[in-house]
C-alpha cells in the first residue's frame, strides 16, 4: 500500500536493466486495487445488498474486489526492491530506510486510527449503534507500532492488519538483503582471488542476481520460502508468513525486469506456489492466482519497456496517487454514509443506489483530503533523500 508515483523517479538504470522515468503502470495497478477494495468493503453493507439483488452480476464482481490486497502486496515487493537498487545495506542505510518508511506509513495511519475512534464514539453516542467495540489504550498503542495481533488484540478496523504485514516485510527484507550482500561480498572476494588479475569486482557483481546478492542467497531466502509460504506451510497469527509469497513474487518480478534474475526461476516459483497447496483455507487459490497474475503483468510491462506508459489514464493515476489514503479511510467514511442513508430512506432500491454513489464519492473526497493535507507534505519532507 505504501509508495506513490512521486517517489518512483529513477536516478539511473539498475545494473543490466533499463532506466525508467516513472512507474506509471505500477500506479495504475495500485489505483485499480484501491478502488476494488473500496467496492468490496462498501458492497458488503446491507444497503448495497439491495442493489445486488437487482443486478446480481455486479454484486458477484464486487465480491472479488478483496483480491486488491494481493495486488498491493506484490507491488510492495516490486517497489521496495526498486527503491533499494544500487544500495549497500549498512547501519546508516538501514536507519534511513526505516525512518523513511515510518514517515511514509505512519502519519496517514495515525489519522485513520483517530478517525476510527471518533467514528466509534459517534456511533455509540449519537446513533446508539449496538455492539460498537470497546477500545483500550493498550490496543491503540499496539496499533501505533503495527503489532496489535502479536499482542492478541483485534484490529480497530479490518484493513489495518495488512499494515502489520507490510512493516514486518520491510524489517525482514532489509535484514535479508543486508546479510545477503555481506555473504555475497565474501564470495566475490574469494572468487576474485582465483581469477586472472584483469578480472574486477565489477565483473563479478554484474553476474549477481538481485540487489547485490548471490544467486544461492536469492533462491534460499526468497524463492524457496515463497513456495513454502504459498503452500500454507508457514502459518502464525499476526506474522506475515502467510503473505510472504506475495512480497517475494514482487521482488522476483523486479529481478526479472532489472537485475538478471532468469525468468525460469520466477516461473518455477510461481508453479510451486500453485502446485503445493497444503492448506486452502489459509492460502486461498484465488489469492495465489491474483498474486501471480500481478507479478506477471509487472514482468511483461517491464520487459516490453511499458512501465512508464501503460495505464497512463488520468483517473487511474489519480486513484493511484491517493490509493494509500483511500485504502485507510474508505470504510471509515463510506460505511458511515451508507448507515446514515439506511436510517433516512430505508432499503428502497433507488435510495440504495444514490446512497452508494454518495458513499463512494465521500470516501474518495476524504482520501484526497488526507493525501493532500497529510500524506503529500510528509512525502515532500522526504524528497531530498534517495532511499525508498
Amino acid at each position: 500500500m505504501a509508495g506513490v508515483a512521486d517517489e518512483l523517479v529513477a536516478s539511473g538504470a539498475v545494473a543490466d536493466g533499463p532506466a525508467v522515468a516513472r512507474l506509471v503502470f505500477v500506479d495504475a495497478l495500485r489505483g485499480v486495487a484501491a478502488v476494488a477494495v473500496m467496492l468490496f468493503h462498501l458492497g458488503g453493507h446491507r444497503l448495497a445488498q439491495v442493489m445486488w439483488r437487482q443486478i446480481p452480476v455486479i454484486g458477484w464482481g464486487v465480491r472479488w474486489g478483496e483480491l486488491g490486497v494481493q495486488v498491493f502486496f506484490v507491488i510492495s515487493g516490486f517497489v521496495i526492491a526498486y527503491s533499494v537498487r544500487h544500495r549497500r545495506v549498512d547501519r546508516q542505510f538501514t536507519r534511513t530506510f526505516l525512518w523513511r518508511r515510518a514517515l511514509r506509513l505512519e502519519p496517514p495511519y495515525l489519522v485513520a486510527i483517530v478517525a476510527v475512534l471518533i467514528s466509534n464514539e459517534i456511533s455509540r453516542g449519537w446513533f446508539a449503534t449496538p455492539d460498537v467495540p470497546t477500545v483500550t489504550w493498550g490496543q491503540v498503542a499496539a496499533h501505533v507500532i503495527y503489532a496489535q495481533r502479536l499482542f492478541g488484540y483485534g484490529d480497530l478496523y479490518p484493513v489495518f492488519w495488512t499494515l502489520t504485514h507490510e512493516v514486518q516485510f520491510y524489517l525482514i527484507f532489509i535484514l535479508v538483503v543486508g546479510l545477503g550482500q555481506a555473504f555475497s561480498a565474501r564470495e566475490s572476494n574469494a572468487a576474485l582471488l582465483q581469477q586472472p588479475s584483469s578480472a574486477s569486482a565489477e565483473t563479478y557483481t554484474s553476474r549477481e542476481m538481485l540487489l547485490g546478492m548471490s544467486p544461492a542467497w536469492v533462491i534460499s531466502t526468497f524463492a524457496v520460502p515463497a513456495v513454502l509460504s504459498g503452500s500454507g506451510a508457514f502459518q502464525a497469527n499476526g506474522l506475515c508468513l502467510d503473505t510472504w509469497y506475495l512480497f517475494a513474487l514482487g521482488l522476483l518480478s523486479y529481478g526479472v525486469v532489472f537485475a538478471r534474475v532468469p525468468w525460469q526461476l520466477w516461473a518455477a516459483v510461481a508453479c510451486g506456489i500453485v502446485v503445493f497447496n497444503w492448506d486452502t483455507e489459509q492460502v486461498e487459490p484465488a489469492h495465489k492466482l491474483m498474486g501471480i497474475a500481478t507479478s506477471l503483468s509487472l514482468i511483461v510491462a517491464g520487459r516490453l519497456g511499458q512501465l512508464p506508459r501503460w495505464g497512463n489514464w488520468r483517473p487511474l493515476q489519480f486513484f493511484g496517487a491517493i490509493s494509500y489514503s483511500l485504502y485507510l479511510v474508505h470504510g471509515i467514511v463510506g460505511w458511515r454514509v451508507l448507515s446514515v442513508g439506511e436510517r433516512i430512506t430505508g432499503q428502497q432500491p433507488l435510495g440504495a443506489w444514490l446512497w452508494f454513489m454518495l458513499a463512494l464519492t465521500t470516501a474518495t473526497l476524504a482520501a484526497w483530503c488526507l493525501h493532500v493535507c497529510v500524506e503529500r507534505p510528509f512525502m515532500r519532507r522526504r524528497s531530498d533523500r534517495s532511499v525508498g
